[in-house]
């Protein structure tokens, strides 16, 4: 099973943890919902390459604490935390927002 699904908490979250789970992630994708989340684990880099709209980052470390966060990660670059253990993946939000999305996600864990 490439990737799991699990939607609770207002979030439907999808468990990328095999490499071409976590490769594809959310390429290609013409729209993304408010509420869907990818969850790459074992993750420390994400890239953006083939993506056609931005993603806000949020990365963890092994005690899933958030170690850095990039609110508007755009198309065709890379983005590297090497404290993190896991990524979280979503559609670009406000910062706010990106607090709020990962509040959730963290009760949802």
């Amino acid at each position: 099973n490439p990737a799991s699904q699990d939607s609770d908490g207002g979030l439907s979250v999808r468990y990328c943890d095999t490499f071409l789970s976590r490769l594809k992630g959310f390429q290609g994708r013409r729209e993304i919902a408010m509420d869907e989340v990818l969850w790459l684990k074992p993750c420390s880099a994400v890239h953006t390459i083939r993506m056609r709209v931005p993603l806000s980052l949020l990365f963890l470390d092994s005690q899933r604490q958030l170690v850095h966060v990039v609110p508007t990660a755009r198309p065709c670059r890379v983005f590297v935390c090497w404290q993190a253990r896991s990524v979280i993946e979503m559609r670009a939000r406000h910062e706010q927002d990106i607090i709020e999305a990962g509040i959730t996600f963290q009760s949802h864990i």
